[in-house]
């Protein structure tokens, strides 16, 4: 028995390595915009002023 929740730990442990991957190599673009996402600045709209 406890050979067999080894191994099905490592499974786990290998699938939740596999979508951290998976994760880590989306662009940024990609992701979902957050609750807070209006302080990002290329989400500005331009002030209009041309200096």
């Amino acid at each position: 028995m406890t050979r067999d929740l080894d191994l099905l730990k490592v499974d786990v442990d290998l699938v939740a390595t596999v979508i951290r991957l998976r994760g880590a190599s989306m662009p940024t673009g990609a992701h979902a915009d957050d609750a807070g996402g209006d302080d990002h600045p290329e989400h500005e709209e331009p002030s209009g002023s041309s200096d």
